[in-house]
């Protein structure tokens, strides 16, 4: 009996102690959230979550958030690699909460952020579509950004990032469509990109590491129109003097309130392009080559500048 006390008051301390406690729920390679999941839930395709941020916390790095149905799932705070998605048919909407931002990005240095399929509502009211403050990537396709107070995009990197956007808007958003500002080295593509109806410019670039390795900005097949501030820009500052190259090609960039393009200290290349309607459509003072394009209907070109050639009508 008193073998059989002793067993029972070691069993008893055991389990005060938590040893036979059921071990923690593991994180998945993949989650799902849906209109009817739940956060109480573990993130399974048949027993969904509710909100984004919920399924960042349950999935491992490098992991996979899937939205099953239409729904808003709320901003969240990026803090690792991850993939976020939704299948052809199915908007995955954030609407952000007044003053704050639809997505905050503040990963690892070699973590690669991927955004496919969402849409993100600022509603006038909240600051930011994406803010990227660190990470070494982001992946941006099929996504809408709309209505925020400040950038659709603000993507600053303090040493290094790449930028991939394509089949994306950025529209009506109070600051710029895409506001680039680093001290570091960036590398920025977008293709089929539309930036329509800010309040400042349709892609604002700075970048102010005037050292190797340069950086460099690729704009194809997309559209910058109805910009209150102008289409593209590039620093008015000649300590940072070709910084960074910037090529655009097979693109319009029309109706601007502001200059068409404006290229200060960067290497430019257009070709196979459209500028028409800005105010001016060309400024600046550095231009590697201009060919090929359509430019000048409406409003003159302003070549007050003779480094900046006239271009190709």
């Amino acid at each position: 009996m008193k073998k059989f006390a002793a067993l029972l008051t070691l069993l008893a301390t055991m389990l005060a102690c938590g040893l036979f406690a059921a071990p923690a729920q593991a994180q998945r390679d993949r989650v799902f959230v849906a209109s009817y999941g739940s956060d109480s839930n573990p993130c399974t395709f048949g027993s969904p979550c509710k909100t984004f941020q919920h399924a960042h916390d349950a999935v491992v790095a490098d992991g996979e958030i899937t939205a099953i149905d239409s729904a808003g799932f709320g901003p969240l705070t990026i803090t690792k690699g991850i993939t976020i998605t939704s299948p052809n048919g199915v908007e995955a909407g954030i609407a952000a909460a007044p003053g704050g931002n639809a997505i905050t990005i503040n990963a690892n240095d070699n973590d690669q952020i991927f955004l496919q399929g969402l849409t993100l509502q600022g509603s006038l009211t909240a600051n930011y579509g994406i803010s990227f403050g660190n990470g070494a990537a982001l992946y941006i396709n099929n996504v809408v950004i709309e209505k925020f107070t400040q950038d659709g995009i603000y993507f600053a990197p303090q040493h290094f990032g790449s930028l991939l956007i394509s089949n994306t808007q950025s529209l009506r958003n109070t600051g710029n469509g895409i506001n680039i500002q680093s001290p570091g080295t960036v590398i920025a593509n977008f293709d089929h990109f539309t930036s329509n109806g800010n309040g400042e410019l349709a892609i604002n670039i700075r970048i102010d590491n005037p050292v190797p390795p340069r950086s460099g900005v690729s704009i194809n097949d997309s559209t910058l129109a109805n910009n209150a501030a102008g289409g593209i820009a590039c620093p008015e500052d000649s300590t940072e003097i070709y910084a960074f190259d910037v090529v655009i090609r097979n693109s319009t960039i029309a109706n601007n309130g502001g200059p068409g393009v404006a290229m200060f200290y960067c290497a430019t290349s257009v070709g196979s392009s459209t500028i028409s309607n800005n105010s001016p459509n060309w400024t600046g003072t550095q231009d590697e080559s201009v060919g090929n394009n359509q430019v000048g209907v409406g409003i003159g070109i302003d070549n007050s500048s003779p480094l900046l050639p006239a271009p190709t009508q």
